[in-house]
């Protein structure tokens, strides 16, 4: 007798034919249907299933589970593909020593101390501080289930979702698999589209993480970042925040997994992350990435954790088309600082317009550099030339080591500040 193909509601996979497999994803491609005609697609190719005696066993099979009717070959399909309701469980009212049983603990963790299992966590950040560095050099660690800047990890797929990144993100995980070796476990979307705020945008990343992985699950999903999720949402309104939160708290009830946010700080960095209180609600573990190392700023379970000090460093990954050198960064320990002082306010436009003028830190003409921040720093009512020029030499100044110059006349964040 085979084993039961649906486990509290899961199908699987380990315990399914080919033909029963293919006929699962069929449902549910059929149950995610956006309208009609991809009912139709599904509903003709479901037919071609009752064509072989195989296909006709493993229907059977599986509608003997759901609890439904075979239909004919050339009937609509919908009573085949959703499943019947589900009879709805009394709860359970336990007392104080049930409820604390050693069974009923926090489930775990990612990474010992910083990140639970089943968590939604936040890590942040002022450009150009390497908070892309630091979570993917968290992520990779996951994903090879190695030991991360001295705390433990409970390894697994990761899951990388990169909304802003382009070919810079290449270059940064080719810099990992130099230095850590390849780690087959990390997983990157591909030009990901995903409205997660709407319903057919969850139901795509499902789809597509059943069509990619089957039923294995990521422990780390990484999402980068929150401001492209939005996906056109404001990140100052409520509801638009808390549309994100519903769909990263199903995304954890499915995967059993964590979450890590990449998000910006805001105009007062002593303030935190930038937009709606409903963020910070709503997650469990806040990290902010400044001066060279990850200060712990809130966690729900645990004790607030050490800062952990890093720093980027160099690496060559390849040559470009004139042959000159293709670099790009990797995370080294190092001893935790203080958390870097908040630059004065013009310094902060120039530091911001730099990080504007160039996204991937290649160097930008002085005069250009100049432009974008008297953009930033006068939207109105500018001053005359000679108080411009002077407000920017002092904001260059202020930015101190924070900035280079690789050639007269031009300028880049230094490799202390890295890039994003």
């Amino acid at each position: 007798m085979n084993a039961p193909l649906y486990k509290d509601g899961r199908f699987d996979y380990d315990n399914a034919t080919e033909t029963e497999r293919a006929l699962h994803k069929l449902r549910y491609a059929f149950i995610n249907a956006e309208d009609d005609a991809e009912r139709a697609s599904a509903s003709a190719r479901f037919a071609e299933f009752q064509v072989s005696a195989e296909g006709r066993e493993a229907v059977a099979r599986m509608v003997a589970e759901w609890g439904t009717t075979i239909p004919a070959p050339s009937s609509n399909v919908v009573q085949l593909f959703t499943a019947p309701a589900k009879e709805r469980k009394p709860r359970t009212f336990l007392t104080t020593k049930d409820f604390t049983a050693p069974e009923r603990a926090i489930s775990g963790y990612v990474i010992k101390g910083i990140l639970g299992r089943r968590s939604y966590a936040e890590l942040f950040g002022a450009p150009g501080e390497g908070k892309t560095f630091a979570a993917l050099d968290m992520a990779y660690a996951v994903a090879q289930g190695r030991e991360w800047m001295g705390h433990r990890v409970n390894g697994g797929l990761v899951l990388y979702i990169p909304y802003e990144g382009g070919g810079g993100l290449s270059k940064r995980i080719q810099a990992l698999v130099q230095r850590h070796g390849d780690a087959p476990r990390f997983r990157v979307i591909e030009n990901p589209d995903y409205n997660l705020r709407e319903l057919s945008g969850r139901k795509a990343l499902g789809a597509d993480m059943t069509a990619a992985l089957g039923q294995e699950k990521p422990v780390l999903t990484v999402i980068d970042t929150f401001s492209r999720a939005l996906a056109g949402g404001d990140e100052n309104s409520a509801q638009d925040v808390g549309a994100f939160n519903s769909a990263i708290a199903a995304l954890i009830e499915n995967t059993d997994g964590s979450v890590l946010l990449i998000h910006h700080s805001g105009k007062d960095r002593s303030k935190g992350s930038r937009g709606s209180s409903a963020l910070l609600g709503a997650i469990d573990t806040e990290l902010e990435v400044s001066g060279g190392a990850i200060h712990s700023r809130k966690q729900r379970d645990w004790e607030l954790a050490a800062a952990i000090g890093f720093k980027l460093a160099l690496l060559v990954v390849g040559i470009d088309s004139d042959g000159e050198d293709i670099t790009s960064c990797v995370v080294e320990p190092c001893t935790a600082g203080p958390k870097s002082k908040p630059l004065p306010p013009q310094a902060e436009d120039a530091w911001k317009s730099l990080c504007q003028a160039s996204p991937r830190n290649a160097p930008v003409a002085e005069q250009d550099w100049q432009v974008a921040f008297e953009r930033s720093a006068w939207p109105v009512d500018p001053p005359g030339p000679k108080s411009r020029r002077v407000a920017f030499r002092r904001a260059v100044k202020a930015l101190g080591a924070r900035v280079t110059s690789p050639r007269a006349g031009q300028w880049q964040r230094s490799l202390t500040g890295g890039e994003e």
